[in-house]
């Protein structure tokens, strides 16, 4: 094949996701703003919804498409006028939030 002697590979800069060779590749931005009511899965809770904008540290991406990131002090909305914060792994629809490709060191 061809296709195995190239050293590099054309993608275009928009996408998200390629195979090559019958593998599928995804790209994971450093970081998502999630959007206040945004459905949140956490590892310690049911679904809820994102207290206010947030922007977190993307750590992976599920095959169903679904941005994996750690919830420091997460704030969460269980019920009407109530917040908690979380801890631990959650998960968001890539659909549902702003990827933000890349993040400048200060």
């Amino acid at each position: 094949m061809l296709f195995n002697r190239l050293k590099w590979w054309n993608i275009d800069n928009n996408a998200d996701k390629t195979t090559i060779n019958g593998r599928n590749y995804v790209a994971i931005p450093e970081e998502i703003k999630i959007p206040n009511d945004t459905n949140i899965e956490t590892t310690s809770s049911s679904v809820n919804s994102s207290l206010g904008e947030q922007t977190v540290r993307t750590i992976g991406r599920t095959i169903d498409d679904r941005y994996v990131f750690y919830a420091d002090n997460f704030k969460l909305s269980t019920s009407p006028n109530l917040g908690i914060s979380v801890y631990g792994y959650a998960f968001v629809k890539c659909a549902d939030v702003t990827p933000i490709w890349g993040v400048n060191a200060s």
